[in-house]
């Protein structure tokens, strides 16, 4: 019986390779293709950059700087 988890993404039997043989019929060249990888890495790093993720918690809410055991 298949579950929801029984699925396979991806097949690479060549791991980190960009297949970029598959462009060059498409008209991006090998050379072109790395420069726009490389253009869209700057990018992506340029907004994390500028931008703040923030996550609500409340890990530190029983915390006691004075190392006393807290009453919750």
């Amino acid at each position: 019986m298949k579950r929801k988890s029984d699925y396979i993404l991806e097949v690479n039997t060549i791991p980190g390779s960009l297949s970029f043989y598959l462009w060059e019929p498409k008209g991006l060249k090998f050379k072109d293709l790395l420069t726009k990888l490389i253009d869209l890495g700057l990018k992506r790093h340029a907004d994390a950059k500028r931008n703040t993720t923030s996550f609500p918690t409340n890990i530190l809410e029983h915390f006691n700087p004075r190392g006393k055991a807290s009453k919750i």
